[in-house]
């Protein structure tokens, strides 16, 4: 578990989240770069769940603001559509970092069609100073929906250091590009309202000093017709509840949208502008807002629109978590706005703060209506200690935080696979294992509720029955271990429902509790979720690892509210792979496989089977996996032909 390579942070289950969103809004970059081509923007369409959502959302106002900020660390905030009935009839365009005249977009038709009429012209750098000059206002054209393009030449892939080195030559002038696509190796993007930027590059011929060359650039005058606003309005709907009070601008860069527009991931301020003056209008009653995970080093970007004290008189819950504002000044932007919950952390500021007391004395000066900062309630009883969602006691040596993160993404990980048998190495030969599990009073026993599975192999001390069965289900050694949870139903746990208590962390032991919800892979029926909560005790080993010497584990049923809230979120894949199809192979092709695996391993051929089918009879896959883990230690000797020894490599 120490080992780095074998698992990864368990922080990227509930602090890094990367949902993928669909769309209909359809660039491509052949459409980018094809003049006069029509591009057609869908608006979204009206949901009926949304008005049932709504009523119980309008009850419960103060409750779900309160869970907005729960999950783990940061705040997940629910996404819907919003019904095209409620839609703003009019949005001002700010295409290209400049105001512009207010754009109609009609909601009322099922498609919306954008077309180019303008005539595109062609300029490079035999030309451009030339043409500048024959016709000096060919580029005074500020309609918001008109685009140039512009080609790189020679191809460069560093689209990053281009427009640096462009900028450069235009200073104090600055370039603002969107839509980045490759074309046949060059660098092309598009940008409009750009009148003096452009001019001051025809005037140089197009051509830029870049490193011991000179880029050079081609020009398409008019080339596109295209909505810039009608694209971010489209982003903020999928992001805006139905009442329009709660929206998630967070993780931006994982929009497939926002990835179309964007030029620069790393520098997203002037879009994130543009979608806030859009929010003024289409979100005037906003209660929550998260901005979290965009990167942003600064918050002056947005100075202006949130000193409008006439405007967010509403909001009062604000998330600005996993960026990288370092001082407390970035937040007096929003000293105007009445916000009572605020979410900072995992950001460099934090950590200028050794006490909490000086960290909220100092957030309170810029919020002082705040009420909870950080998932933690402020207003308190004298006497007894500040509530957290989850308790890691810091007071221990070593980072116990980084300890249970570790152990949580690890251990549940490898719970939820396929083949619990990777287990293995995590529990102690003298390990302890028990399961109690019972219904809850009043809970319904329906068919997809049962328990089951679980009660056959439970030990509740307060039941009735035989000490011989008491003691039989009490497992103890990792072998029978790890043969109890094998009979235990496959699952799939909720990262975000995990509330994590780390109570004893010393040099020899560490004692923590994980509880939450988790479900059944059961594709015959709908299996409700279940409520869990297990108690590690871990013994530290050498090489600063740990191994489990009892787990204690306890299933009842979830309740509404929490059969409700699970399963809202994905989690985010931290190591993505390619899927591969699964190999169809015949009967004797399989055995000669098992044969070169159990020969190149020295494991058994039972377990020669199991891998490669695990690993979907991909050979390369499964002693990939194989290496790993005995490079680890973590494969028991009772799956190799003879005593363990160095596998056939």
């Amino acid at each position: 578990m120490g080992n780095k390579s074998e698992r990864t942070r368990a922080r990227a289950w509930a602090q890094k989240r990367s949902p993928v969103y669909k769309s209909n809004v359809q660039i491509s970059s052949k459409d980018l770069q094809r003049p006069g081509t029509d591009v057609y923007i869908q608006p979204p369409r009206a949901q009926s769940e949304c008005k049932a959502d709504s009523k119980k959302e309008i009850r419960n106002s103060g409750k779900n603001i309160q869970k907005l900020a729960s999950q783990t660390g940061r705040t997940p905030i629910s996404h819907s559509s919003v019904p095209s009935q409620d839609l703003p009839a009019a949005v001002t365009s700010t295409s290209g970092g400049s105001d512009a005249p207010n754009e109609v977009f009609d909601h009322t038709n099922e498609v919306t069609e954008v077309e180019s009429t303008n005539e595109m012209v062609e300029v490079d750098s035999t030309n451009a100073a030339q043409l500048l000059a024959a016709r000096p206002h060919i580029l005074s054209d500020t309609t918001p929906d008109i685009w140039h393009k512009v080609t790189v030449k020679p191809a460069v892939v560093d689209r990053v250091a281009v427009l640096h080195a462009i900028n450069r030559r235009i200073s104090p002038l600055r370039l603002i590009p969107y839509f980045f696509s490759m074309e046949d190796g060059h660098i092309t993007f598009l940008v409009n309202n750009c009148n003096a930027p452009l001019t001051t590059l025809f005037k140089q011929n197009l051509k830029v000093p870049f490193h011991s060359i000179q880029i050079e650039m081609k020009v398409q005058l008019r080339a596109k017709k295209l909505s810039l606003s009608a694209i971010l309005q489209r982003i903020i709907y999928k992001r805006l509840s139905c009442e329009k009070t709660v929206l998630d601008l967070s993780y931006l860069i994982s929009i497939p949208e926002f990835q179309q527009v964007v030029y620069d991931p790393s520098e997203t301020s002037q879009l994130q502008q543009q979608l806030m003056k859009m929010v003024q209008g289409m979100a005037p009653n906003l209660i929550s807002l998260s901005l979290a995970g965009n990167g942003l080093t600064t918050l002056s970007h947005l100075a202006t629109i949130f000193g409008d004290k006439t405007k967010w008189h509403s909001l009062k819950v604000l998330d600005v978590t996993d960026n990288k504002i370092k001082t407390i000044c970035d937040l007096a932007i929003f000293n105007s706005v009445p916000i009572t919950e605020l979410y900072l952390h995992k950001n460099p500021v934090c950590g200028k703060y050794k006490e909490d007391h000086s960290y909220i004395s100092v957030i309170r000066v810029i919020f002082p209506h705040l009420a909870k900062l950080d998932e933690t309630f402020l207003h308190r009883i004298p006497g007894l200690p500040r509530w957290r969602p989850n308790y890691i006691l810091c007071s221990s040596p070593g980072d116990s935080a980084e300890l249970a993160d570790q152990f949580v993404e690890h251990f549940f990980v490898l719970y939820d696979s396929a083949d619990r048998t990777w287990l293995h190495g995590l529990y102690h030969v003298d390990a302890y294992f028990s399961l109690s599990s019972m219904y809850l009073p009043g809970q319904s026993t329906s068919l997809n509720a049962r328990l089951s599975s679980y009660v056959a192999e439970c030990r509740n001390l307060l039941h009735p029955t035989n000490k011989l069965r008491l003691k039989a289900a009490l497992c103890h050694g990792s072998e029978k271990v790890l043969t109890k949870l094998e009979k235990l139903p496959q699952t799939q746990h909720d990262p975000y429902s995990f509330t994590v208590d780390l109570l004893h962390h010393s040099a020899i032991s560490t004692v923590l509790t994980v509880t939450g919800v988790f479900r059944e892979r059961n594709s015959k029926q709908n299996i409700s979720p279940r409520h869990f909560m297990r108690t590690f005790v871990l013994v530290r080993l050498a090489n600063n690892e740990y191994q489990i010497v009892n787990d204690i584990m306890y299933i009842t049923n979830a309740t509404t509210a929490e059969a409700e809230d699970a399963f809202r979120y994905m989690k985010p894949e931290t190591n993505l792979k390619k899927i591969r199809p699964l190999m169809r192979l015949r009967e004797g092709d399989e055995n000669s496989m098992i044969e070169m695996y159990s020969h190149l391993t020295n494991m058994t051929t039972e377990w020669s089977h199991k891998c490669l089918v695990t690993a979907g009879w991909d050979l390369r896959r499964a002693l990939q996996t194989f290496i790993e883990m005995y490079e680890a230690d973590k494969i028991p000797a009772g799956r190799f032909i003879k005593p363990k020894k160095s596998a056939k490599f």
